[in-house]
């Protein structure tokens, strides 16, 4: 089971590795567990669906628990689900986000027309060349500094590659590089930032 998205919002439109980036995110909603039962030989009375999804700036975490929440309604009423009855009472589908031992961070996008994504788009231009501006709609630790100092703008500048976060991730090392190059003009020019 799974659900793609669209999520659409202003950023540069430049050719990138791999092909042109556009204004709009790809972003998936899918099923990636299932699991019943506590190990013992009786029946389940109870089970739990992990449903997990790409978090971009317009898809956030209360806005994907109320798209649940409203498929599982529809699915009652269409008799899709079937009212289950435990212990001779209907219990209802609940849906709640799996705890965790850090707060959730939704996902965030500085404006490509904030004072400092000007200033770091000069200083890459003025050293190897800008190549494209996208977004932040991962996890790591970019969201939790934008979730805690929503004040500080954020943004991530990293070598151009592929296959990000699997087996095959590759960069090219013409762009670490050309990185170098970029991070020593940020320290040489920060002090210029207002």
């Amino acid at each position: 089971m799974r659900k793609e998205h669209k999520d659409e919002f202003e950023f540069a439109s430049k050719e990138v590795v791999g092909g042109i980036g556009e204004n709009t995110i790809y972003g998936s909603f899918y099923v990636n567990r299932v699991e019943a039962g506590d190990g013992s030989l009786s029946v389940p009375s109870g089970g739990r669906i992990f449903v997990d999804w790409t978090f971009t700036p317009n898809f956030t975490i209360d806005y994907g628990l109320k798209k649940l929440r409203d498929l599982i309604e529809e699915m009652y009423e269409s008799g899709e689900l079937e009212k289950v009855m435990v212990s001779g009472e209907f219990r209802k589908i609940t849906v709640q986000p799996r705890p965790r031992p850090t707060p959730a961070s939704n996902a965030f996008i500085t404006p490509h027309d904030h004072p400092f994504t000007d200033f770091v788009r000069k200083a890459i231009a003025e050293t190897v060349s800008f190549k494209n501006y996208n977004m932040g709609f991962s996890v790591a630790d970019e969201n939790v500094f934008a979730r805690i100092r929503p004040d500080i703008p954020v943004l991530v500048v990293g070598p151009l590659g592929d296959d990000c976060h699997v087996a095959d991730e590759w960069i090219t090392i013409d762009s670490l590089l050309e990185l170098e190059k970029v991070f020593t003009k940020f320290g040489e020019s920060f002090g210029l930032y207002e």
